[in-house]
């Protein structure tokens, strides 16, 4: 056992794993009261504390305890910590802690652990022994905590943070009482919400725990539901409708306004559906449900659609030209680029032919073009039992499969790697390295879209008589829908200059094929065509 000399001067050193909890003090006065109390009994002094936060304890050891041992301090004796799991939980940085401590003269002590010894070699073994517990400690407090949200999941509660628009009874009552003290609601005000509350629970048979809808704050959220279900409202131009029109925004929100980012994670949310999740899995909830699964399913469509790509600022002369951006070369497959003569005929050019880098070099003429797509997309019919059809055609769900076993295979390559490097059989860079790796291998996983087949089937039925009126920017929008490529050759006049379709995947899985002129070439959206293009049909 240690003996411990008189007129030890000691640093108290103390962490925490996130920047609140160092903000605001969490754990930290615990840690410092525990030892100041073991400094005082044991007649060592306190020359001055140090303490981290900000980064989780797993990961890298602490900048100010690094900082720390590299001053080496000649006045200073000790280090003091609670335990060695303050510190670090990760047996690869117990050697690096050892190599600063023996280019110092500190000693390391934890008043809850024997780290400390009279042989130095006795001294690394304790370290060694202490950080591989507290790594085991916290591989195992993170599977029960993984458990423990799994169980409350399934079974109906919520995990993490009360979701906007949402309350609890506690933190109602505190809520309506700091208004009141500040003046924004009188007292009849604030009995009325409780009374409202009191009934909400009552009408779902709720306990004092389960949160449910917030009588002030609900409004908002449905009235951001409804608008996004529109389809043309963002989540920017929401958050200015409700602020302008005064929805209020609970208190325990960050900011006292609706933002763009508060907008888009309720949107999200299947909270509102009167869900809970654990990861990818969704359970029915305890709580009461906000807005219908109509509008919810609505906002998804909405939302999908809008992932198509960040809106540019609309180009007036690009609104002259249905087929910009899905217009192409049959002969080298580059794009075709837009264009004018000085009396505004519109055009279409093969940008490589302008440079003589293709033999499509002439003008293609726009309106015939566009004309016989109108044409074409009208005449298209649906067969009666096209459901069945595509249903018995279309495996679409076997390539989803497949992506996600091979997406699981890598997270669990993923998981080895770390732990190879936890028990220091990897060195950081090579950990690292091997990490971008693999995650780069998971981004390039693409998931593999579900066609709403039926919405593309009703889309189809109505497109004649949309496009019979419609003006260049509707038809544009009608053509982007339908088409992913169209290929037009000045050469091919007997078709009004399109050479060949490739239809979006959805649209093209309702095509009967039998009804498209035998000139045109059809592309199966799933195939990467080889050019010049020829008609198997010739």
């Amino acid at each position: 056992m240690v003996k411990f000399e008189p007129n030890v001067r000691a640093v108290i050193y103390a962490r925490v794993s996130t920047k609140d909890q160092a903000q605001y003090g969490e754990g930290i006065p615990a840690q410092l009261h525990l030892i100041r109390e073991y400094a005082a009994r044991n007649n060592i002094t306190i020359v001055k504390e140090v303490i981290d936060g900000g980064e989780s304890v797993k990961l890298n050891l602490g900048p100010n305890f690094i900082k720390m041992l590299k001053e080496n301090d000649p006045t200073i004796d000790r280090i003091l910590i609670f335990s060695l799991d303050r510190v670090t939980r990760n047996p690869s940085d117990v050697q690096e802690i050892i190599n600063l401590l023996n280019e110092t003269d500190y000693e390391l002590e934890s008043i809850t652990e024997h780290i400390m010894a009279d042989d130095p070699e006795d001294r690394d073994t304790n370290l060694h022994l202490y950080g591989f517990l507290a790594y085991m400690d916290n591989r195992n407090r993170a599977k029960h905590i993984r458990k423990g949200k799994k169980h409350k999941a399934t079974n109906g509660g919520m995990n993490g943070s009360v979701a906007t628009g949402y309350t609890s009874l506690s933190i109602f009552k505190e809520e309506l009482k700091d208004l009141e003290e500040h003046g924004e609601i009188s007292s009849e005000n604030r009995e009325d919400y409780l009374q409202q509350a009191q009934n909400i629970m009552k009408q779902y048979n709720l306990d004092e725990k389960t949160i449910f809808p917030d009588p002030r704050i609900k409004f908002g959220v449905i009235k951001a539901f409804e608008l996004y279900a529109r389809g043309k409202w963002s989540p920017q131009r929401i958050a200015r409708y409700l602020n302008q029109n005064r929805y209020p925004v609970p208190l325990r929100n960050k900011n006292s306004y609706w933002t763009r980012r508060t907008i888009d994670g309720i949107l999200n949310n299947s909270v509102y559906i009167g869900k809970t999740n654990y990861k990818k899995d969704f359970y029915d909830g305890n709580h009461p449900a906000l807005i219908s699964k109509e509008i919810w399913n609505q906002c998804q469509i909405v939302r999908e659609k809008r992932k198509a790509g960040p809106r540019k600022k609309a180009n007036p002369r690009q609104n002259r030209f249905p087929l910009a951006k899905i217009a192409f070369c049959p002969r080298c497959g580059g794009h075709m680029n837009v264009d004018t003569n000085n009396y505004r005929a519109r055009y279409y050019r093969d940008a490589a032919g302008k440079h003589g880098n293709c033999t499509n070099r002439k003008l293609v003429r726009a309106l015939p073009a566009e004309q016989y797509l109108i044409e074409l997309i009208s005449n298209i019919n649906l067969s009666q039992d096209w459901r069945e059809r595509i249903l018995a055609k279309a495996d679409i769900n076997r390539d989803a499969k497949e992506i996600e076993k091979e997406r699981q295979r890598l997270i669990k390559r993923l998981d080895t790697i770390v732990t190879l490097f936890d028990y220091g059989h990897r060195t950081k860079s090579e950990f690292l390295g091997e990490r971008e790796q693999i995650l780069s291998e998971i981004d390039s996983l693409e998931p593999v879209v579900e066609y709403d087949l039926e919405e593309a089937a009703n889309l189809l039925d109505n497109f004649g008589a949309l496009l019979e009126d419609a003006k260049l920017p509707e038809i544009g929008e009608i053509f982007h829908v339908f088409f992913n490529k169209v290929y037009l050759d000045q050469e091919h006049e007997s078709t009004s200059y399109v050479v060949a379709i490739q239809p979006n995947p959805a649209f093209f899985q309702l095509m009967n094929l039998g009804e498209i002129p035998e000139k045109i070439i059809v592309i199966d959206p799933q195939d990467i065509p080889s050019f010049p293009l020829k008609s198997n049909k010739q």
